[in-house]
């Protein structure tokens, strides 16, 4: 009588423990689900390499950044490195090591330092882009890019870290593993970096956005340090509405100029 006691205890705590693991799947890389979505976040992976070491480029448009009005429902969230600098009076002390950062009302808040990390590591990519998506839940996403580029041969050059750059498919590897991961798909994709305004780096991550690129000028190169981040109140408004042609900060479109038709050419007239 005792033995099938035992017995029906000994079931009773086995289904119990086997209905505990089947409703118990991890939901540590969630939201939880009564958590309220931002309208937007803004993910910026700022390389700094040479650029910030020798003229100061990415600490002038991080200052156009803080000038920037943005609404509250739009989180910019930034991860740095790349460069060998530090300076104790600028908005980022250290580009030695790599840091997460977001962008609050003005000012730069700074939530880890994950220490040396390579930034033209692919993996460097895809955790920055799993961990704004899971710390800052929004209903769009969109994903800037900052340093050098090289059209085909890819963007990046982390000179803390020997340099070697990101290449265009390990870019794409990058972006993806980061959609497997996650799910996550981007309204725009844009590149602060010069060459970038090719086809082959718009194709590269079309399964994952509705990619747009920064570049303007003829050659294909930026203008003289680098893109102007400053932004107007509107231009944040139109990210926090949604719009995937218009949600493209802080790359603003052009509106096309209405064409003229040319007159015929003069006839000849022969004696």
């Amino acid at each position: 009588m005792r033995i099938k006691k035992l017995w029906g205890w000994f079931c009773t705590l086995m289904i119990t423990a086997l209905l505990a693991a089947c409703g118990g799947s991890d939901s540590s890389n969630n939201a939880p689900p009564d958590a309220k979505l931002s309208a937007a976040t803004v993910m910026i992976y700022l390389n700094g390499s040479d650029l910030e070491s020798s003229g100061n480029a990415a600490t002038t448009n991080l200052k156009q950044m803080l000038a920037a009005k943005f609404s509250d429902d739009v989180n910019v969230v930034i991860t740095t490195g790349g460069a060998n600098k530090a300076d104790a009076d600028d908005p980022v002390t250290d580009w030695r090591t790599l840091r997460r950062y977001v962008l609050r009302a003005g000012k730069l808040e700074l939530l880890t330092d994950l220490g040396k990390q390579d930034m033209d590591d692919p993996a460097t990519l895809t955790n920055f882009i799993a961990w704004a998506k899971t710390a800052y839940p929004a209903e769009k996403y969109h994903l800037l890019f900052w340093d050098h580029g090289g059209a085909y041969r890819g963007f990046g050059v982390d000179e803390v870290n020997g340099g070697k750059g990101m290449k265009l498919p390990v870019l794409q590897s990058a972006i993806k593993s980061a959609h497997d991961q996650t799910g996550i798909h981007f309204e725009t994709i844009g590149f602060d970096a010069c060459l970038m305004a090719h086809a082959e780096v718009a194709y590269a991550p079309m399964p994952y956005a509705s990619p747009r690129n920064s570049n303007r000028a003829p050659d294909g190169t930026t203008p003289p340090c680098c893109r102007r981040w400053r932004s107007s109140r509107s231009s944040a408004a139109r990210i926090s509405a949604g719009s995937s042609r218009t949600a493209s900060w802080p790359f603003r479109r052009r509106t096309p100029k209405p064409s003229v038709p040319r007159e015929a050419p003069p006839t000849r007239t022969t004696s």
